[in-house]
């Protein structure tokens, strides 16, 4: 679907909504953002029978990621899903990039990218050596704040300070100054 079209997104995500409940309600972990998926493997592992050979942990959870990618491949086929196999990954992995952060499985978390995180911290250094700050830039802040919530859970709390000051700085035409913590001191 275009993404120009203000409701594309909207509809994309609701349907493929669908598709990842279906894919949760049979075991698969399944995470959707708009079109991109990630999947994990099936969180149980095969028990050894009593006199077979037993398979090593990792050979088996890469058996059982196999598995999952499989299936999700076959029902998005079966539903006439476009799959950018440029953009896939079709080998389980440890670690994969998603949605600018890279999932670990092993951690169970989501961690920032080094580029970015670096990125990050020469944009917020920028900000503080300023003697003012652009109604424009505080807004840039607030949303990468919000954008890293998925791996820093706490990033949102310092988005309520910065939302109050857009909000006195969109209803005021003359020039705000904001106080630092470190200028408290």
């Amino acid at each position: 679907m275009p993404f120009s079209w203000k409701l594309s997104a909207y509809i994309c995500h609701t349907t493929g909504s669908l598709v990842s409940h279906h894919f949760r309600s049979i075991g698969i972990p399944c995470s959707l953002y708009i079109d991109d998926r990630h999947i994990v493997q099936f969180p149980i592992r095969p028990e050894p029978k009593f006199n077979s050979s037993p398979v090593s942990l990792p050979k088996a959870d890469f058996l059982l990621a196999q598995s999952a990618r499989f299936i999700v491949c076959y029902f998005l086929s079966a539903l006439r899903y476009c799959i950018g196999l440029s953009k896939s990954i079709l080998v389980p992995l440890q670690k994969v990039p998603y949605l600018g952060f890279i999932s670990d499985s092993c951690l169970q978390a989501f961690t920032v990218i080094p580029a970015k995180r670096e990125k990050f911290i020469a944009f917020l250094r920028d900000i503080l050596s300023r003697e003012t700050v652009e109604f424009v830039t505080l807004q840039k802040l607030a949303g990468k704040y919000i954008s890293m919530a998925l791996a820093v859970p706490g990033a949102c709390l310092f988005t309520n300070e910065i939302n109050m000051a857009i909000s006195k700085a969109s209803r005021s035409s003359r020039l705000l100054r904001f106080v630092l913590l470190s200028e408290l001191r």
